[in-house]
């Protein structure tokens, strides 16, 4: 639940109106938290997620990475982490390492292959033109079967189809 509460806040609207002092103290203070579970439980793929979060409302971008691929490699397969890793991924995606990119492609991936993420990722492609050449390309490396279901929900997400 710590976690939670520290993701939200940090996350929230309120938490993103707080005083650039006290907003960086709420990210360290949930980075320590988050530090301090993975380290007794490093296969926390949430807390991970959120040491990333929090390295990136820190501006510490080597931390936000490494946590970042930490949290793929100890949840490959939990869609709803690899959800929020998208969305930190793609708002800091010029600050990505190479392997970082490499893990969010994976989780890109996941999500094309799933009915929840699938949704998430057809309206951003909708959205954001920056987004759809890499997309694309990952799209363009699945089977038929993924890349129909994935132009099927873009054609949903811009309103071209019920």
């Amino acid at each position: 639940m710590t976690l939670d509460h520290c993701a939200y806040a940090m996350q929230s609207t309120l938490g993103q109106l707080l005083a650039a002092a006290d907003r960086q103290a709420l990210a360290v203070a949930c980075g320590d938290v988050a530090a301090n579970i993975s380290a007794t439980s490093p296969a926390t793929s949430y807390a991970w997620f959120v040491k990333a979060l929090a390295a990136s409302e820190t501006g510490d971008a080597d931390s936000m990475n490494r946590a970042l691929e930490q949290s793929r490699i100890t949840g490959p397969f939990e869609e709803w982490i690899a959800e929020d890793r998208v969305e930190l991924a793609e708002r800091w995606y010029g600050n990505l390492t190479p392997s970082a990119r490499a893990g969010h492609d994976e989780d890109l991936a996941l999500l094309v292959r799933s009915q929840r993420g699938i949704v998430a990722v057809g309206k951003r492609y909708a959205s954001d033109p920056k987004f759809r050449d890499r997309i694309a390309a990952i799209v363009g490396a699945m089977g038929p079967r993924d890349q129909a279901n994935f132009l099927a929900q873009v054609k949903r997400a811009s309103g071209a189809m019920p």
